[in-house]
């Protein structure tokens, strides 16, 4: 998809940016390196708005955060851990991996954090009942879904 095309240019600007460091290389003209940098994150924009942008948007903000239920929670972690496991596979260059990490980590953990509040701050209470009852399913704690970012890429 277009997320996977994005990985793939990147990777490739990585690795000429890379070559920054290499004496003589035609990438020691400032120019060309911002050039190149801005490019670097307009791909990396591109990514985030294929993959993690509607996620964040769908579950965990808006109308959600206004009244947060745990039919979006739920919703919200099992899109989530489908993009992780789909992506874990992606071959991705260190510094570059590093750098989509910290960019997912800083989109979608706060705004996670924001509607685990907002979910245990919802007055009515039984609805926190409701959501222990009817499921089994997990609820994630904000640490965990982080470990998981940052680990992505790799296998």
């Amino acid at each position: 998809g277009k997320g996977q095309r994005c990985i793939y240019m990147l990777n490739n600007m990585d690795y000429v940016y890379q070559l920054k460091h290499h004496p003589g290389g035609f990438l020691s003209n400032i120019e060309l390196q911002r050039g190149l940098c801005s490019l670097i994150h307009q791909y990396i924009k591109g990514y985030l708005e294929e993959y993690w942008f509607p996620l964040m948007l769908s579950y965990l903000d808006g109308d959600s955060l206004k009244k947060p239920r745990c039919s979006s929670l739920y919703k919200f972690t099992e899109e989530f851990f489908r993009i992780c496991d789909s992506q874990m596979t992606w071959k991705v260059r260190t510094k570059l991996k590093q750098r989509l990490r910290e960019e997912i980590v800083e989109l979608i953990v706060p705004k996670y954090v924001s509607f685990l509040e907002a979910l245990q701050d919802n007055p009515s209470s039984w609805l926190k009942r409701v959501c222990r009852a009817r499921s089994e399913k997990p609820i994630y704690p904000a640490p965990h879904l982080e470990e998981v970012i940052r680990g992505l890429f790799e296998r």
